[in-house]
């Protein structure tokens, strides 16, 4: 029989790391509104909530690619 190739792609580890993919979105973009709204709060100006939300945004997208990365690196 033959050893089974850990390098391989299996169903499992694909649906892993979508749901990494989804929850790093999810909590960066939730970071950056709680953060947003603190600093919109402390300074009375709404707008940094919609600024905290898209740096959430943009910060999640870059995790996104390294984990995508890492991932085509992991199955050649």
């Amino acid at each position: 029989m033959e050893k089974p190739n850990n390098r391989k792609t299996t169903p499992m580890k694909a649906i892993g790391y979508v749901s990494a993919i989804s929850a790093d979105l999810l909590v960066c973009m939730a970071a950056g509104y709680v953060g947003g709204r603190y600093i919109s709060s402390w300074l009375n100006q709404q707008i940094w909530t919609a600024l905290g939300t898209i740096a959430g945004l943009l910060l999640g997208i870059v995790s996104v690619i390294i984990l995508i990365i890492r991932f085509l690196r992991d199955n050649p």
